[in-house]
């Protein structure tokens, strides 16, 4: 999980909150991951650096990756464990 500090979310959560308060639809908000992503892709703010540009987009690739994990295992396992106590386990 991306655990920024309290300083640097100050930065980005006004406006993810704005955003949010749009009442985006995934497709909205697919638009906008994708678009940081390429905005950091293709800005000067990848470079300079030793990493070649197939490392940057495989380093976007993890990012995306890991956010996916930290997503299932924050709200989608509880979520299940629920459902498996709730009506028993398959296995």
């Amino acid at each position: 999980m991306p655990y920024v500090k309290r300083d640097r979310r100050l930065i980005y959560d006004s406006a993810l909150l704005s955003i949010a308060g749009h009442e985006p639809t995934w497709g909205d908000v697919n638009y906008c991951i994708t678009t940081m992503i390429l905005h950091k892709l293709t800005s000067g703010c990848v470079k300079p650096s030793n990493l070649s540009e197939y490392d940057h987009r495989q380093a976007a690739i993890g990012v995306l990756e890991c956010a996916k994990l930290e997503l299932y295992d924050r709200k989608v396992t509880p979520y299940e464990r629920a459902k498996r106590f709730e009506n028993g386990d398959v296995y």
